[in-house]
């Protein structure tokens, strides 16, 4: 393993009621690819287990909040990203996430980004690019379930390296031309 990519892990932060296609697709590519994962609940509720949108039901490692049932509303989520940013690491988001969590945390500024399609408004400012995925320094976007595994597949890329990220694709025969 390259030294540089030593300690290289990835945190999932779901809640109740998120899209099954981009949640399962994302641990899918990572596992793969063998980097360590960890799923954290955000979420009121003390039990550990996630009702999907499609009712899979998922199982965390870590809880985060205590009086929340969104993202944007979770400070512990805002204190964790802040933190990311401070330590000049990656920052992640697909689907309303770029627009509903990452602009009012203030982490969204002059990045380009994208996102799901109709929140493009709330990030047009903000160098809106209507990409599958964007990449902007630090900052990883994409725009939905359809997009999960292009968005996985370039996380996988940037924590690991191209070849993993083409050997994971090829595997889970995902063409990375589309």
């Amino acid at each position: 393993m390259n030294p540089h990519q030593q300690g290289k892990s990835a945190l999932l932060c779901v809640a109740n009621g998120s899209e099954d296609l981009e949640t399962v697709t994302i641990i899918d590519i990572l596992r793969r690819a063998d980097i360590p994962l960890t799923l954290a609940k955000v979420y009121s509720k003390e039990e550990k287990h996630i009702a999907s949108d499609m009712n899979i039901n998922l199982m965390c490692k870590l809880m985060m909040g205590t009086l929340i049932d969104v993202f944007a509303e979770s400070k512990e989520l805002h204190t964790m990203l802040s933190k990311q940013i401070e330590q000049d690491r990656h920052i992640a988001a697909i689907c309303a996430s770029p627009a509903k969590v990452l602009v009012p945390f203030g982490i969204l500024t002059d990045q380009k980004a994208t996102c799901y399609p109709t929140m493009n408004n709330i990030i047009k400012n903000k160098s809106c690019i209507l990409d599958k995925v964007v990449v902007d320094g630090n900052l990883i976007t994409s725009q939905g379930p359809g997009t999960a595994a292009l968005f996985a597949l370039k996380i996988v890329q940037i924590l690991k390296d191209k070849k993993t990220a083409q050997n994971v694709a090829q595997g889970a025969l995902i063409d990375l031309q589309v």
